[in-house]
């Protein structure tokens, strides 16, 4: 048994409820345990390799595997883990239910290295939903009324389209007769046809929903502001990658390469990728910016997939893009939600208006807030701009859709404005009240990570470039490191295009429209809530009448096949059988035999009925011809 693979996956399950126990009783040694245990599961992931198999579990067994794409994840699971766990340890000193949120946040991290090393849809599927499930506690740690409701839509969401996902998932086992990642690939292509691509829609419902992509991302922008900072930066960092995981694994063993996926996920990637821009740049909350922030990035990750699978073995720049985005994204908002955790402890606020000059003079706190600002702008230099010119590239080498070019171009314009928004809020504009007081572990957890960033921007090649070459095997693509030139005239043009449109945007229509008198105004109208206008309707009112009426018509047609079976065999209407007399086969009163005829007795319904039976199975024998 691979026991690195247990560890990382099973240890932090285990060691849950321990934490707790140990919790009741001295709450700095559980917080030292539970980092310690976070920092033993990154080590087994960074070390982890071959596959696991445990049998007889769960029915078909549950299945473990080692490649490189899913070494990476794990243990960028483990960083952003080990990262989240330090700093709360000074976030939730002072909240209720702490004992709480560290028992589920290790039975979620636990489920989460379950995801990135399945080997299996089918184990994908099981550690997705208890990660959905475990996560959901922690999203209502807080109990406040805005809680409880992100919470509900969370599990809904999670919920529902986890039951789409997973009907897509018995489609498929029922056409290949696997779920195994190797051998779906090996698969003949032809089997299925239609079915197999309706059945990947439904599984991409489920792991698009857990990634925050249109049309089933309206949880996002409500949960990461409602959860505890610390828990915040996990679900944006590392549980959106879990969806997308799930949806690269659709792409890469089943769909690899498909024409008409590519362009479902190219559509579904640039709405995702502009609506999140759009809904961060309106926002006046200095968390739900963030979170609308990872909605429009993980837009931009959809779309380097659904490249790749376009350019199908060419398309090695959007594999690249792919990957890195994925590593900078996850590294960016891990410092960007630890430095509004910090904000939040000290104002207990997240509007912009009150947190005007909240980083004046904290030096600290503003350098690692504009490197991750920038980086994740496409500012060059950092990370973000390697890995977004990667995936500009790939959408240049397509070239079959200059729209979606723009649509990149003017949403990575509107990252840089939302971002000089919040900048320019909380470290250039005067407030009344002092510069928030420093967190020594959140400083511990964001300098270190910002300072990464330009360390990936000025050696791109033998960082995130050997990165993303060791990885690409798993999408596709060869293993050979690509020449790529990151500062040639024409990637820096593409950028500048961007920050052009950012600047503009920023003074135009931040600072004229989006403010009043020095007062940031929340733009977006209150009726425009896809969640309230279009989904709860749809399940509270529309699909309850839908489901009655088509439950309707069975019910009448039972009580029609009573009414017919009563008279058939029981010559009542009262289906009540009045005992035959033993002289008289067919006789069920006292009446003469001959007055009531052979229609009225026993033997007639029986023959009826072997008439019945008899055509059914020639019916049946018919259509398995």
């Amino acid at each position: 048994m691979n026991l690195l693979i247990v560890c990382a996956v099973f240890l932090p399950m285990l060691a849950a409820p321990v934490g707790y126990k140990i919790g009741l009783k001295n709450k700095p040694a559980r917080n030292w345990f539970t980092f310690l245990i976070s920092l033993i599961a990154c080590a087994a992931a960074l070390f982890c390799a071959g596959s696991l198999k445990i049998d007889n579990v769960l029915v078909l067994g549950i299945s473990f595997c080692v490649t490189p794409l899913q070494k990476t994840l794990a243990v960028l699971t483990g960083i952003v883990w080990t990262g989240s766990e330090l700093f709360s340890q000074s976030y939730m000193e002072h909240e209720h239910g702490s004992n709480r949120y560290h028992l589920f946040s290790f039975l979620t991290l636990g489920a989460t290295m379950g995801v990135f090393l399945s080997g299996d849809l089918y184990t994908l599927f099981i550690f997705f939903e208890i990660m959905s499930f475990t996560s959901y506690v922690i999203v209502k740690q807080t109990q406040e009324q805005k809680a409880l409701a992100a919470a509900q839509t969370y599990l809904a969401i999670a919920v529902s389209c986890g039951m789409l996902c997973l009907m897509g998932i018995f489609m498929l086992y029922n056409e290949f007769g696997t779920l195994d990642f190797r051998l779906l690939l090996s698969a003949d292509r032809a089997i299925g046809g239609a079915k197999v691509f309706t059945a990947c829609v439904l599984t991409l419902i489920g792991f698009g929903a857990k990634a925050g992509m249109f049309p089933v991302h309206v949880w996002l922008p409500q949960t990461h502001p409602a959860a505890p900072a610390p828990f915040s930066a996990i679900l944006s960092c590392i549980l959106t990658k879990t969806g997308v995981f799930g949806v690269l694994a659709v792409t890469s063993f089943i769909m690899r390469f498909d024409h008409n996926w590519g362009m479902l996920l190219l559509v579904l990637g640039c709405i995702t990728m502009a609506l999140g821009a759009v809904l961060a740049l309106l926002s006046v909350d200095l968390k739900r910016t963030l979170a609308c922030s990872s909605l429009s990035q993980i837009g931009f990750i959809l779309t380097g997939i659904a490249v790749q699978t376009l350019l199908g073995s060419e398309g090695a720049l959007s594999m690249d893009g792919t990957l890195t985005h994925i590593v900078n994204h996850s590294l960016i908002k891990l410092v960007l939600f630890t430095a509004a955790g910090m904000i939040f402890m000290d104002r207990e606020t997240l509007d912009l208006n009150e947190l005007k000059g909240a980083g004046r003079g904290n030096l600290p706190l503003m350098a690692a807030f504009l490197l991750a600002a920038a980086s994740i702008s496409g500012i060059p230099g950092l990370g973000g701009y390697i890995s977004k010119t990667l995936l500009h590239e790939g959408i240049v080498e397509y070239g079959r859709i200059p729209a979606a070019e723009w649509v990149f171009i003017i949403s990575g314009g509107f990252t840089l404005a939302y971002m000089t928004k919040l900048f320019v809020c909380l470290f250039v504009e005067k407030g009344s009240v002092p510069a928030v007081k420093n967190s020594s572990k959140a400083l511990i957890v964001m300098l270190p990570i910002a300072l990464i960033m330009p360390i990936f921007g000025i050696v791109p090649s033998g960082t995130l470039g050997a990165l993303a070459a060791w990885a690409r095997p798993f999408m596709g693509g060869g293993n050979e490191p690509l020449n790529v030139d990151y500062y040639s005239l024409g990637n820096l043009l593409g950028a500048f295009k961007s920050i052009v449109i950012g600047t503009l945007t920023y003074l135009l229509i931040v600072r004229k429209l989006l403010m009043r008198d020095g007062v940031y105004i929340d733009r977006l109208p209150r009726w425009l809530s896809l969640e309230n206008k279009v989904y709860r309707p749809l399940t509270i009112t529309l699909l309850p009448v839908v489901g009655s009426l088509i439950a309707v018509v069975p019910d009448k047609l039972a009580d029609s096949v009573v009414g017919w079976l009563k008279k058939a065999f029981f010559n009542r209407n009262d289906a009540v059988i009045v005992p035959k007399e033993d002289r008289y086969f067919g006789r069920y009163a006292d009446e003469p035999f001959l007055r009531r005829g052979f229609s009225d007795t026993l033997a007639y319904g029986f023959m009826i009925l072997g008439l019945c039976v008899t055509i059914s199975l020639i019916y049946i024998i018919i259509r398995s011809l």
